[in-house]
């Protein structure tokens, strides 16, 4: 399959990669949105996890991930629930960590299982992510995962371009199983437009009020019985049409009347995120902060 990516361009998908983005449980994230409950009010802002989890594969593919890897980049976010981490916030989950918790559970009981079979894979090999470096590597380093929705959010939202995006891949190294950048420039480049993020999309004023509102609301239909945790294991339109069913009004209506409502809540509790990427020296490779 001939497969057209928003910031990497175009790439043949083959084989087990193409199988696995067929199945019904990686195709559901077609209608998981990546930021959460925000494409409610900003219709625009609409990645969604299907298109982060492709884009993470072919960022392993670009750095020399070897087949498994790049299965594991594909499968990384099988088991995310509807709107992303706003289950965790619902559940007062500060670890945010509920779809790796579902993780082991969606690959061994669905249509994932049967596929990686076919092709010769066990889902064994997949259930520990951290094994794979490029995929995953704690703060403050980089890993595949971190820099492709940094890229891809910032992109979509115009903060950056796509000569940008080109110019940053080009600076991408690999040492010793971790991803390392070519320059300081690219450290601090880096450095400066993951911050954005998260101060700006992530942390930012609006979007915190938003999701203040929509966790105290499904918090509240869950009480009432509108809503069940099993629900948010499909997708988010599965669950806008649980509500519109109960309640007769679209949610969108509902939480911008709940937005411009006098009263003060909660504020959501996030994990704090930054980077310190690595950078190459003649030595080896230190922190841009170290430079």
């Amino acid at each position: 399959m001939l497969y057209q990516d928003k910031i990497y361009g175009t790439h043949q998908i083959e084989g087990v990669l193409e199988a696995l983005i067929q199945t019904t449980t990686f195709q559901r994230l077609q209608n998981v949105h990546q930021g959460g409950a925000v494409f409610l009010l900003h219709p625009t802002m609409n990645l969604t996890r299907f298109d982060h989890s492709i884009g993470v594969m072919l960022l392993i593919r670009y750095l020399g991930g070897s087949m498994e890897e790049q299965i594991a980049g594909l499968l990384h976010d099988i088991s995310h629930t509807a709107f992303s981490h706003v289950i965790d916030y619902v559940l007062d989950n500060q670890s945010e960590d509920y779809h790796e918790d579902r993780y082991p559970h969606v690959l061994n009981s669905s249509d994932i299982r049967a596929v990686l079979q076919q092709f010769g894979y066990q889902t064994d090999q997949f259930l520990d992510i951290e094994q794979y470096k490029l995929l995953e590597h704690p703060l403050p380093g980089l890993c595949a995962d971190r820099i492709d929705y940094t890229l891809r959010d910032l992109c979509h939202y115009g903060e950056i371009s796509l000569q940008d995006v080109q110019w940053f891949l080009a600076g991408l190294m690999v040492m010793d199983q971790l991803i390392i950048l070519s320059s300081k420039a690219h450290g601090i480049w880096f450095q400066k437009h993951y911050q954005l993020l998260v101060s700006k999309y992530f942390l930012g004023e609006q979007y915190q009020a938003l999701h203040e509102v929509v966790t105290v609301l499904f918090r509240q239909y869950i009480k009432a019985g509108i809503l069940t945790l099993q629900d948010f294991h499909q997708d988010d339109l599965y669950v806008l049409d649980r509500i519109k069913e109960h309640t007769g009004e679209e949610f969108s209506t509902t939480v911008s009347t709940a937005l411009t409502a006098d009263g003060t809540r909660a504020p959501i509790q996030q994990k704090q995120r930054s980077v310190d990427p690595l950078i190459c020296t003649e030595e080896g490779y230190q922190p841009v902060s170290k430079l």
